[in-house]
Order: C-alpha cells, then sequence, then structure tokens
C-alpha cells in the first residue's frame, strides 16, 4: 500500500513540473503569421496578425501584440479588431489600448483553442526600412497561456535613394604664342616700337578665377627697358615695355587691371599700353561656369630711342591661372 502511495506521489509530481493537464504554463502559439498591405517605409498601412493559441480555451482574456522594430500609431478603438471567424462566434473584443509598442486587445466571450483568430490594425504608420516583428501572448487573466516562440515578421522596404554627384574640378587652358621677338631701330619713328601678343582662352567650372602676369624685367647683361606706361600720342619721348588687355573682344577690360608700377594708363584705350610690372593681376575675379570658353588677348610693345643701348635684351613673363571652387 505504500508502495502504491509513493508511485502515486510521483505522477502527481511529474504532472506539476511538466505542465500536463490543464495547469497552466506557456506554450508556443502556432500558424504565426504577420501582415502588412503596403509594405513602404512611411506608408499608411494595416498590420495583421494571425495565430492560434492551442494550450486551451480563454473565457473573457486577453491578446498582448509587442511589435520590434516599429511603434503603433493607430488609435486603438477606433482601428483594431478581430477579423470575423465563423469559428469563433463568442468572441466579441473590448476596449484595446496602446503603450508604446504594445497593444493589449481584451476581449469578452470564449476563444476556442482549436482555431485561429486574427487582429487587425488599421492606420499605423511603418517605421524606417528593417525588420518589423510581433511577440504574441494568449493571456487569461494575468497568466500567459500561450506565447510565440518564434516572432513572425516582415521587411520594410526604403522608399528613398540617397544620390549623390561628384562634379570633378576642370581647368582648361591654352595659349597661342610662348616665344616673342621684337625688332627695333630708335633711327625712325616706326621702326622704334614692334608688337608681340598671345592669345589665351579659359574654360572652367570654378566658381570664378584669377589670372596674374609675372614679369622678370627686360634687359641686357649692361642695360635694362623700364616697364612704363606707353601712350601712342607721346611714343616720341617714351621709352618701355608694356602690356595690354583684351577679354572676349572688350578693350575696357584694360581699365580694371591693377598693375604694379608709376605712369600706368587706365584709360582701356586700344592704343595705350599698361607698364609690365613685376606681377600684375589681369584679371581679378573673373566669373567660370561657362561652356563658352573666355578669350584674353595679351598684346606687348616694346618702345626704344637712341637712349637704349643697341644690344640683346631678354625677359620671361609668367602666367598664373587660380580657380576659386565653392
Amino acid at each position: 500500500m505504500k508502495k502504491i502511495l509513493s508511485y502515486i506521489l510521483m505522477i502527481a509530481l511529474f504532472v506539476s513540473m511538466s505542465g500536463l493537464g490543464n495547469i497552466a504554463k506557456a506554450a508556443d502559439t502556432t500558424s504565426n503569421s504577420f501582415v502588412v498591405s503596403n509594405m513602404m517605409s512611411g506608408a499608411t498601412s494595416v498590420w495583421t496578425v494571425f495565430f492560434t493559441a492551442p494550450t486551451q480555451d480563454i473565457t473573457a482574456g486577453s491578446f498582448v501584440l509587442t511589435f520590434s522594430g516599429g511603434t503603433l500609431t493607430a488609435t486603438p478603438v477606433a482601428d483594431v479588431a478581430f477579423i470575423p471567424d465563423e469559428h469563433q462566434p463568442s468572441l466579441t473584443i473590448g476596449t484595446p489600448t496602446v503603450n508604446g509598442s504594445v497593444l493589449t486587445v481584451p476581449f469578452t466571450g470564449t476563444y476556442d483553442n482549436a482555431y485561429g483568430v486574427g487582429i487587425k490594425i488599421d492606420g499605423n504608420t511603418n517605421p524606417g526600412p528593417g525588420t518589423l516583428s510581433v511577440d504574441i501572448q494568449a493571456k487569461s487573466g494575468g497568466t500567459t497561456i500561450d506565447q510565440s516562440v518564434t516572432d513572425p515578421s516582415v521587411t520594410i522596404a526604403d522608399n528613398t535613394v540617397s544620390q549623390s554627384v561628384n562634379v570633378a574640378k576642370v581647368m582648361t587652358y591654352t595659349i597661342s604664342d610662348t616665344t616673342h621677338e621684337y625688332v627695333v631701330n630708335p633711327a625712325l619713328t616706326a621702326l622704334a616700337f614692334d608688337t608681340a601678343s598671345a592669345a589665351i582662352t579659359i574654360k572652367s567650372n570654378a566658381a570664378t578665377y584669377d589670372l596674374t602676369l609675372a614679369n622678370d624685367g627686360l634687359a641686357s647683361t649692361t642695360d635694362s627697358i623700364g616697364a612704363v606706361a606707353l601712350d601712342y600720342a607721346s611714343w616720341t619721348t617714351q621709352v618701355g615695355f608694356g602690356f595690354s588687355v583684351v577679354k572676349n573682344g572688350a578693350s575696357d577690360t584694360m581699365s580694371t587691371i591693377a598693375v604694379t608700377g608709376a605712369n600706368n594708363d587706365a584709360t582701356g584705350s586700344a592704343t595705350n599700353y599698361k607698364a609690365l610690372g613685376t606681377v600684375t593681376n589681369i584679371l581679378d575675379n573673373e566669373p567660370g561656369v561657362n561652356n563658352t570658353a573666355d578669350a584674353i588677348d595679351i598684346s606687348y610693345k616694346v618702345l626704344v630711342d637712341y637712349t637704349v643701348e643697341a644690344d640683346s635684351y631678354t625677359s620671361t613673363s609668367t602666367y598664373v591661372l587660380t580657380p576659386t571652387y565653392n
């Protein structure tokens, strides 16, 4: 008799520990699915959860849905409903509540554990791109009867495409002539001067650019020809080395040039030449961003008289082009 009682006690203990019979212990919900009517990020859509809580019938309990990856934005009372099912005729929804990402759906009547249930939540705003999942619990009072082990999920797709365009910094530069030779003779006014020119083109997508001209002086081993402004009306009394600039056919560009040195003529007349200084700003803050190249014509003039010693004079002019990109 004592042995029989011992066996009965052991069986009762095993049943208690294993959750057999009607003793409550959360089991896995089955047939779990999660459907979103519009899978686009930021879209207003309907979220629908289907599941079966198989352990037991539940009377006057609740279903708790906890979402990860997104927050509920629907108004619970108006937008949460059971999907009608002929197998759950007595199931009536109570007043749902939302706490962040947790939706609690109370019900009256009896949930039949032989069949599933669907809960529809209308008017939610989808979160940003990523995984949206839901944990499902079926409760009787405060006790969880069944809970999803593997939470159903959907992938919310991004509705934006990030685009970046990097435009290369480009500046083209050409020059027509890099060697100038002057032949002058002070014996005749018509031969006392000589000119040479350089045609420069500049095209760039820079916001602005500067063009400077540096000259190391026109000199021989024993003498030099000074950098002075040359005026056609005074050539018979002038000696010097000067230059003029015409940009895109506009000779008045001359008047904007800031030239180093004295006696600089800024009238802009095509017959007047500025002194060729050590460093000369030819163009300052010229606008770029144009498909049409700027044409810059630079003319040099040398004027001599008998005070200039007969010899070979040389100099080097150096252009520096500096773009400014925003």
